[in-house]
C-alpha cells in the first residue's frame, strides 16, 4: 500500500525466511531502478546491468535531438500558422511545437535513436 511498507517488508525476517526456503525456485532478488532524469527516453540494450546511460552521452544526444526538432518543427509550425488569416500568439505556436516534439521524441525518435546508438550510449563495461 506504500513504498515505505514495501521496503520494510523487503528487509523483514519473514521475507528472508521465505526466500531461504524458495532459493532453488527463484533466479535472484528483485532489482530496483531509480530514474534520476530523462533516462526513460533511453531504452537499454539487452544484457544491460546498469539501466542508466552515460550522462554526457545522453545529454549530447538530447541536445542534438532537441536542436534539430526545434529548428525543423518550429519552422514548419510557424509556416503553417503564417498561412492563417489571423495573427497567432507566439506562446501558442511554441506550445504546438513543443507538444509535437515531445510526442515524436517519446514514442518514435528516442526509441529509434537509442536502438541505433545503444553501444555508444551504454558503455561496454555496463553490459553482460
Amino acid at each position: 500500500d506504500s513504498l515505505a511498507n514495501l521496503q520494510a517488508f523487503e528487509r523483514s525476517d519473514l521475507r528472508r525466511e521465505h526466500l531461504a526456503r524458495l532459493g532453488d525456485w527463484v533466479e535472484g532478488d528483485a532489482a530496483w531502478e531509480a530514474m534520476t532524469g530523462l533516462e526513460f527516453w533511453f531504452s537499454p540494450p539487452p544484457g544491460t546491468v546498469v539501466p542508466q546511460p552515460s550522462r554526457p552521452r545522453m545529454a549530447l544526444v538530447m541536445v542534438a535531438m532537441v536542436f534539430t526538432l526545434v529548428l525543423v518543427i518550429g519552422s514548419a509550425v510557424n509556416a503553417v500558422f503564417a498561412r492563417l488569416p489571423f495573427e497567432t500568439p507566439y506562446p501558442l505556436r511554441l506550445l504546438v511545437t513543443i507538444a509535437i516534439e515531445v510526442v515524436l521524441m517519446t514514442w518514435w525518435l528516442m526509441p529509434l535513436v537509442t536502438r541505433r546508438l545503444a553501444r555508444w550510449i551504454y558503455p561496454q563495461r555496463r553490459t553482460t
